[in-house]
């Protein structure tokens, strides 16, 4: 018996306390963010999805974000159109399901359509 994947949506307002326990769970890994900081990162983004409950969030960014990572600044000093993927994150209770690889191929379409040809 095999069960529907957990449908891939837009993150909302509603979102944000969950994205925000989930990211600060890896803050090690990412960065620890603030609720304000946050909201703007969200604001800013190019392309946010969940995928469920909060099981899994993408955040990406393209070159016209306000956004201070060194990281995001070394890849818009360099090319003048891009997406930025910044953040992918799967909660321990949902890992080995393929989350990461949904949001990937769903980010991959979007960006084609969109019209740009570089992820990084």
């Amino acid at each position: 018996m095999t069960s529907t994947p957990a449908p891939i949506a837009r993150v909302s307002a509603a979102d944000e306390a969950a994205i925000l326990a989930l990211n600060n769970e890896h803050a090690a890994e990412l960065s620890w963010l603030e609720s304000e900081k946050l909201s703007f990162l969200l604001g800013e983004a190019f392309y946010t999805r969940r995928i469920g409950d909060l099981e899994a969030f993408i955040m990406t960014f393209d070159q016209d974000a306000r956004y201070d990572s060194p990281n995001f600044l070394w890849f818009r000093e360099r090319y003048e159109r891009f997406v930025y993927v910044d953040r992918v994150v799967v909660a321990a209770h949902a890992r080995g399901r393929g989350h990461a690889r949904r949001l990937y191929q769903d980010l991959f379409g979007h960006v084609e359509r969109a019209g740009y040809n570089l992820v990084t």
